[in-house]
């Protein structure tokens, strides 16, 4: 089975619970300005991190992938907590 059709079994490449999506295989509706943060938080630190400190690429972060023990609800918290400035509690309505 290649790889980019992995979802069951969660294992892909030394990557336990984590497994690419079928169909589609990127995603590309992002906001620049959000992309751009990501970015140089990946990269240089931000928000209370140091960063990872590595070459951030776009066509990376554009992989679709489904991890085990992530949620819709969790991917929605992710994004709102992008959107935030300023460290703290976020509001979970």
């Amino acid at each position: 089975m290649a790889a980019r059709r992995l979802v069951r079994g969660m294992t892909c490449g030394g990557r336990g619970g984590l497994g690419f999506v079928p169909a589609p295989q990127t995603s590309n509706k992002f906001p620049a300005e959000y992309l751009q943060r990501v970015k140089q938080t990946h990269m240089h630190g931000g928000y209370g991190s140091i960063g990872y400190n590595y070459d951030w690429k776009l066509a990376e972060a554009q992989k679709n992938l489904m991890r085990t023990h992530t949620t819709a609800v969790s991917s929605r918290m992710l994004f709102k907590l992008a959107q935030v400035r300023t460290s703290g509690p976020v509001s979970r309505s």
